[in-house]
């Protein structure tokens, strides 16, 4: 067995935890959602709020619809 194979067997060998990564998943979104407020004057405005709503979705999307075995 390669030491790839061995290391996909050890990360189906955990548990997933969907309600941990959409904690973390919304935490790196705020991040990227201050970044983007810095760059924009400071403040959350309209396009920021927008930006941070459409990661969001898609990181829950991702977490929640698309990431299953």
């Amino acid at each position: 067995m390669s030491g790839a194979e061995s290391t996909h067997d050890e990360h189906h060998a955990h548990k997933d935890s969907p309600v941990a990564a959409s904690i973390v998943g919304l935490v790196i979104v705020m991040i990227f959602g201050q970044a983007f407020a810095v760059l924009n004057s400071g403040t959350w405005e309209t396009g920021v709020i927008i930006a941070a709503v459409v990661l969001a979705a898609w990181t829950l999307v991702t977490i929640w619809v698309l990431d299953r075995d």
